[in-house]
């Protein structure tokens, strides 16, 4: 059974935890398997953070073991992603996910074709809460701090091998109709659906997917972007 007013904010590294742990002033840790959960207090709420590492082997390590000990009412994973500059996605843009689809994971397509065959025992595509995402991108709009920055709510893909040509990039857009790439957010999904756990996936973009010229990258801006929006959908109780 998950707790009611338990609250996990989860990212792959430190740095895109750094403010919301600041902001939130923590009240202790704890030791779930091998992995520091910080924890802080707001009242009726409790919220766990937790730094998982990058990809989806690591984030699905994290949470397969930290969700079980702390039974979670709601997951919120944040972070930095890749943007679609064929879904006039712009750098600094805040996106959340609608769904997950993990490129590959299924069959190789012999024609080439498509990114990935899906197999029937192996989905891909996992859904994420349509109206929780919809609800959130509104109430950040009404902020003074978003008015002027993009925000979008779309299909999300997870890789494990980051895109590095507009060819793939193109075509991860014309299959999925993709918004964002990341390397973490199926296996956050697969296993809240494991443990019957609602999910959010709030990210801010610092390049667009298929350029690999990272002196173009906006990290630190795509950094701060995202972790205001999670302390904004905190603070308005959009979440819980």
């Amino acid at each position: 059974m998950n707790h009611p007013g338990r609250l996990l904010i989860a990212a792959a590294i430190d740095n895109e935890l750094s403010l919301i742990i600041e902001r939130l002033t923590p009240a202790g840790m704890v030791m779930t398997g091998n992995y520091p959960v910080i924890t802080c207090d707001r009242g009726k709420q409790k919220v766990f953070i937790l730094t998982a590492g990058p990809g989806p082997l690591y984030m699905a390590a994290a949470l397969g073991t930290v969700i079980p000990a702390i039974r979670p009412a709601l997951l919120m994973l944040t972070g930095c992603c890749g943007g679609f500059k064929e879904a006039g996605i712009k750098k600094g843009a805040v996106l959340i996910a609608t769904e997950e689809i993990y490129t590959q994971l299924g069959a190789e397509d012999p024609a080439g074709k498509s990114p990935v065959i899906p197999v029937s025992f192996l989905p891909n595509r996992l859904p994420m809460d349509h109206d929780l995402a919809e609800r959130a991108v509104r109430r950040l709009r009404q902020t003074e701090y978003f008015r002027d920055i993009q925000l979008r709510s779309g299909p999300f893909v997870t890789v494990s091998m980051v895109t590095a040509t507009r060819a793939t990039a193109e075509k991860y857009h014309r299959f999925y109709s993709a918004v964002a790439e990341n390397m973490e957010g199926f296996a956050a999904a697969a296993v809240c659906r494991l443990y019957e756990a609602p999910v959010i996936e709030v990210r801010a973009v610092s390049n667009f997917v298929g350029e690999r010229n990272k002196e173009s990258w906006q990290t630190a801006t795509a950094f701060e972007h995202a972790q205001k929006a999670v302390l904004t959908l905190l603070e308005q109780e959009v979440l819980l």
